[in-house]
């Protein structure tokens, strides 16, 4: 199996590395939510308001990493299927190998 940089700069783009980054992707990307609804706060001058900080941080935080989650979910898919279909793809392509073989022998 291939390294990470070598499945990184492979220039025939054989290997798939999105599994690889999901994982660190949906971890930033839950930092950078958080980060950017604290900013927000700080812009709109709610810092002293309890009720923002109790409820809707909270749900605005659980809105926006539920997108972020069901987004990476809807790539993770799509990298699967294009997985699967290389793999079929490889499978008829040995199965016709195998039988344009057994042919030539019986000739």
């Amino acid at each position: 199996m291939k390294s990470f940089l070598q499945n990184l700069f492979d220039l025939s783009f054989d290997n798939f590395i999105a599994m690889h980054l999901v994982r660190v992707t949906f971890i930033l990307g839950c930092g950078g939510v958080f980060v950017g609804l604290v900013e927000l706060a700080g812009t709109q001058n709610i810092n002293g308001e309890p009720a923002f900080w109790l409820f809707g941080f909270p749900i605005l935080f659980i809105a926006c990493v539920s997108v972020l989650r069901v987004t990476l979910e809807m790539y993770v898919a799509l990298v699967r299927i294009a997985e699967n279909t290389t793999k079929l793809v490889k499978m008829k392509e040995s199965k016709e190998a195998l039988w344009v073989m057994r042919n030539d022998q019986t000739e």
